[in-house]
Formats: C-alpha cells, sequence, structure tokens
C-alpha cells in the first residue's frame, strides 16, 4: 500500500468513526461576502 492509499484509509476510517460534525467549527463556518460578484473566469484578475 502506498502513503497516500494509506492516508486516505485513514481518513476514511476516521470520518467513518467520528460521523457526528455538529460542533466542527469548520462545519460551521459561514459563506463570506466579498461585496463584489466575480466570474469564475476572474478569479485570476481578482486574486492577482
Amino acid at each position: 500500500m502506498s502513503i497516500k492509499e494509506g492516508v486516505r484509509e485513514a481518513i476514511r476510517f476516521w470520518l467513518v468513526e467520528n460521523a457526528d460534525f455538529s460542533d466542527d467549527p469548520f462545519v460551521k463556518l459561514e459563506p463570506i461576502d466579498f461585496k463584489f460578484d466575480v466570474e469564475c473566469t476572474e478569479h485570476d484578475k481578482v486574486l492577482y
């Protein structure tokens, strides 16, 4: 088994064992409003 496969299997196992994510702060994050609309083709213009 490669390292990549081992890490994936470990993550899958952890997710199954810890299926309750109701208290996870990452899951509770609210969407960010950037105050302007950007088309997906314009991301590079805004970022750089």
